[in-house]
């Protein structure tokens, strides 16, 4: 299981954790969920990121 905290406000938060079905769960800075990356500053960076290596990658493959 993976989450994500999106913030609203730029105080800092302590660090959360909850259990869900008996299963410890630590927010991480993003989360994959339906082929978007999802961070928590709400920026899309990690997902541009993801989306440029891919492009890239098929760029190169297509070059050839």
């Amino acid at each position: 299981m993976e989450a994500v905290i999106l913030k609203g406000s730029r105080r800092k938060r302590k660090e959360v954790s909850f259990e869900l079905k008996g299963v410890e769960v630590r927010p991480s800075k993003s989360v994959k969920y339906l082929g978007i990356t999802l961070d928590n500053e709400g920026t899309f960076g990690e997902h541009i990121k993801r989306v440029v290596k891919k492009a890239e990658g098929r760029a190169t493959i297509l070059s050839r």
